[in-house]
C-alpha cells in the first residue's frame, strides 16, 4: 500500500539550476499528451521532452533517491 504520495528533497536545486532548466525548456516544442481512456472527464495535457543529458542525469538521480526513500521501489 502506498503510504507516501509525494517526496521532496529540500534545496535540491539552486536558483541558478532552476534558471538553467527553465531556459532549457523555454523553446522545447509541446505535444499533446494522451492517455488510455475515452471518458470526457479525463485530463488533457501538453508535454515536452527534454533531451539535455546534464539536466536529465541530475533529475534522474533525485527521482531514484525519492523512489527509494519514499518506499515506492518503482
Amino acid at each position: 500500500m502506498l503510504t507516501n504520495h509525494y517526496w521532496y528533497i529540500p534545496e535540491a536545486l539552486t536558483p541558478q539550476q532552476c534558471d538553467e532548466i527553465q531556459h532549457a525548456v523555454a523553446n522545447v516544442e509541446e505535444v499533446e499528451g494522451f492517455h488510455f481512456g475515452h471518458e470526457a472527464g479525463h485530463r488533457k495535457s501538453q508535454i515536452s521532452w527534454l533531451y539535455d543529458e546534464k539536466i536529465n542525469d541530475r533529475l534522474g538521480a533525485w527521482v531514484r533517491q525519492a523512489n527509494k526513500e519514499a518506499g515506492w521501489y518503482w
